[in-house]
């Protein structure tokens, strides 16, 4: 089977506009890739130039998105008001008021919403280097988010007011007239609010929701995970997995809104990225990811990242990069 999929990935529903919206943005001299073409395989959400966003905002009718991963940067999504389900780590959940969410830049997800009711929600990126920045010999900041996304946390209904009022604020310091030592007090306080949040969930137990996930589903992505650096087919995962290759399609499609083989292709790219920070070379985390032909390797990363693998490499680690 070709790595490439043939088809093109249908663009990520729009949001209508908000009628409520803060938004803060932290511009900063930090650059990250940006994206070539505008049909990868599947969606990776590039971070902005920034090296965080803080934006509260309610919306009506707002159609949800497509699944996809995000490169560099950490979400955090505290769900204030609406009727909402989520798809993370391969599980469905129905979101309650006061779920905090906590999604690493290399998990799949997907929002769904449900129209006729207002969504309200405070969404929070941090990029990998403002945790870094941030972090100290005591703290480290992405170890803690990644210890404690595997759940969706609760907060009381007193935190969820405490950390708006602090989202909210934000913008407020960055309008100040004070300019003196200012790009410091926002992140600052920015490191306050991450760091409140962390405090908040060690207090707060897991959120009382019930996934819903198909036992199928459960399989499938339990399978996926374990073999995608395999020599695979669709017809041959079905076949491991005893059910009819359209079943299969169908399923993963229902579930994800997007091909079972994009998926696929999404862990291989993911793993690749990770083997070439951590020292692989580009001819090693081509085959040790699951992929079979090294030109398709090299056009499918370019095409997503819009850079090659080598200089994906040379951004992300010191060193002589291998071919």
């Amino acid at each position: 089977m070709t790595e490439v999929a043939n088809s093109t990935t249908e663009d990520m529903q729009n949001e209508q506009e908000p009628f409520l919206q803060i938004q803060s943005v932290l511009s900063t001299d930090y650059t990250y890739l940006s994206v070539a073409s505008a049909e990868p395989p599947f969606i990776i959400e590039q971070p902005p130039n920034r090296l965080f966003t803080v934006n509260h905002s309610v919306s009506r009718d707002f159609r949800g998105g497509n699944p996809h991963i995000h490169l560099g940067y950490y979400e955090l999504l505290l769900f204030l008001e609406g009727n909402a389900g989520f798809f993370l780590g391969g599980k469905h959940f129905q979101l309650q008021p006061g779920n905090l969410l906590i999604i690493p830049p290399d998990t799949l997800h997907k929002g769904e919403i449900y129209t006729g009711v207002n969504y309200g929600r405070i969404v929070i990126h941090l990029s990998q280097s403002l945790l870094q920045l941030l972090s100290t010999s005591k703290t480290n900041f992405q170890a803690l988010l990644r210890k404690r996304s595997d759940r969706i946390w609760q907060l009381s209904p007193e935190n969820i007011a405490k950390i708006t009022r602090a989202v909210d604020n934000i913008p407020e310091l960055e309008k100040s007239p004070q300019k003196v030592a200012q790009d410091t007090l926002v992140l600052s306080y920015v490191s306050w609010v991450l760091s409140t949040l962390l405090q908040m969930i060690e207090y707060e137990s897991a959120a009382a929701v019930s996934p819903r996930p198909s036992d199928l589903m459960q399989r499938i992505l339990k399978y996926l995970d374990a073999h995608f650096t395999e020599n695979l087919s669709v017809q041959k995962i079905a076949d491991d997995l005893s059910i009819s290759r359209s079943l299969l399609s169908h399923e993963f499609k229902k579930y994800y809104g997007d091909s079972l083989w994009k998926y696929v292709l999404k862990l291989r790219l993911a793993h690749s990225q990770q083997l070439l920070t951590e020292g692989s070379s580009v001819t090693s985390a081509c085959f040790d990811s699951g992929f079979q032909n090294y030109s398709n390797y090299i056009r499918l990363f370019t095409k997503t990242f819009g850079v090659t693998p080598r200089k994906y490499a040379m951004t992300h680690r010191s060193g002589t990069v291998y071919l």
